[in-house]
């Protein structure tokens, strides 16, 4: 059997699978290189290698509307830097660790990252996460801190967000950088505290637009896509029947692709349509209902 060019290959030695087994591959999705994508990435890493350890090292904002794949870029680089072998004292080194900001207080924000160190911490005191916090980065080796959805620091009031500011200050003057994830709104809580705002560089995600880099990325996508006939997704037609939909947002495109793949799928058909398109973003119905 040829193996399908428009695939990648390990999607592509799966088409063999029925129907079902076929929409389970499209749960998970590897990370799609794409300009602003790269440029961050390439940041986080460069800030990884000659600040760390710096006096005040210099960090990232990662900036972008909810949706734009800032999740996927820090999950993806933290993929790729995972942990490092144990020291002579039993300790292994966690290079860059990754939390997300559940809640909106300091002490919480503590308590996870400790536990990102330690998985086995448990807080005895008050105060306990404080005093912790600094040995356990040092013990494990942490050279740089990934907190998605750091936006959550809007949700408390001012004092709350002074308290996590202080806090990102502590750990950047220890000589660990630190990469947040975060929408617009974030920049005037940082510039409240001109001195870490100072330490931050700010990178985009920004919405798609007619570009060479969103058809490269709808190409991308499609490669993921378990259908054995190209539907040349990147052609100028699809490009801007989706945007002119409003379809400018990474999950929403993700969202659109992956069901009208599911669509296809399941009808047998060997491709994506533009018709095909047209009708799932207006479905009713989910794709795979039988009514």
């Amino acid at each position: 059997m040829k193996i399908p060019s428009h695939l990648h290959p390990s999607i592509a030695e799966q088409l063999h699978l029925d129907p079902q087994a076929r929409c389970d591959l499209m749960k998970s999705q590897r990370f799609i290189p794409y300009p602003a994508g790269m440029a961050a990435l390439r940041w986080m890493r460069y800030l990884y290698t000659n600040e760390c350890g710096r006096s005040r090292p210099r960090s990232l904002h990662l900036i972008g509307q909810a949706g734009m794949g800032k999740s996927c870029v820090l999950e993806h680089y933290a993929n790729l830097h995972g942990q490092e072998q144990r020291d002579t004292e039993g300790h292994r080194a966690r290079p860059v660790v990754l939390v997300e900001m559940r809640h909106v207080d300091a002490k919480s924000l503590c308590t996870d990252l400790i536990k990102a160190c330690i998985p086995e911490f448990r807080t005895t005191r008050p105060a306990n996460y404080l005093d912790r916090l600094g040995p356990a980065l040092v013990q494990c080796g942490v050279r740089q801190i990934l907190i998605d959805e750091a936006g959550n620091l809007l949700l408390g009031g001012k004092h709350t967000q002074q308290q996590c500011l202080a806090l990102l200050k502590s750990i950047s003057n220890q000589g660990i950088t630190i990469c947040i994830a975060t929408t617009e709104k974030m920049k005037a809580v940082l510039a409240a505290d001109e001195q870490l705002y100072s330490r931050f560089r700010q990178a985009q995600l920004p919405h798609w637009s007619e570009s060479q880099e969103f058809r490269q990325f709808l190409a991308g996508l499609e490669a993921q896509l378990p259908l054995p006939e190209p539907s040349y997704l990147d052609r100028v037609q699809v490009v801007r029947w989706l945007l002119s939909q409003g379809f400018t947002v990474t999950s929403a495109i993700v969202d659109l692709l992956r069901d009208a793949a599911t669509s296809a799928i399941m009808a047998g058909r060997p491709h994506i349509t533009l018709d095909l398109l047209r009708e799932t973003a207006t479905a009713v119905m989910p794709p795979d209902s039988t009514g």
